[in-house]
Order: structure tokens, then C-alpha cells, then sequence
């Protein structure tokens, strides 16, 4: 997991350095843990890793108040499956799934 409030206080240089790098490795790694980061933004992206092989991909809302089903990671056959509506008539979800691999 690696998450971080993506606030790097004024401090002294060790302390800066270990806050940055934790926060670069948790915009390396899309904020992933097994909930949501516990400083959100609005229009953040993170990933539910809590089903071991497939993972939710979320984005916050404009409101920065929940978030937003992307899709789905799966770890095991290397694909990404979007959940992705609007566009149509009877707001249908339409799934896409692109090979990783």
C-alpha cells in the first residue's frame, strides 16, 4: 500500500525527503491500499487492492464526497475492464476490456 496526504510540510531535510518520497511513490502507484487514501481530492485516482487479483479502479468526484467505479484491474489475466456509461438512451453500462499483456 502506499498512500499519502500529498502535503509536504515545512521541516527539517531528512524529514522532507522521506515525505516527498513517499508521496511520489503514491502518485507511482495510483494510491493503492484497501481503502480509499485518508486525505482525498477531488479528481483523485486510487486503486482498491482488498480482492486479492482484481482490483477496483476509482477516480474521486468533483464534489471530493465519493467515488467514481472506473473499472476493474485483473491481476491474474493481465485486463482491464471499464465501466463505461453515458451516451445512450437507457444508461446502460457498457464493459470494455483491453488485454495488459
Amino acid at each position: 500500500m502506499s498512500q499519502n496526504d500529498m502535503v509536504i510540510a515545512n521541516q527539517t531535510f531528512p524529514s522532507f525527503r522521506s515525505d516527498l518520497n513517499s508521496a511520489l511513490q503514491a502518485l507511482a502507484s495510483t494510491s493503492n491500499g484497501t481503502s480509499a487514501p485518508s486525505t482525498t481530492y477531488a479528481y483523485q485516482l486510487w486503486v482498491d487492492t482488498t480482492t486479492a487479483g482484481s482490483n477496483k479502479f476509482y477516480i474521486r468526484n468533483s464534489a471530493n464526497n465519493g467515488n467514481i467505479e472506473i473499472g476493474t484491474i485483473n491481476q491474474t489475466a493481465g485486463t482491464f475492464a471499464a465501466n463505461v456509461t453515458g451516451g445512450v438512451t437507457e444508461d446502460t453500462v457498457v464493459a470494455l476490456a483491453i488485454a495488459l499483456g
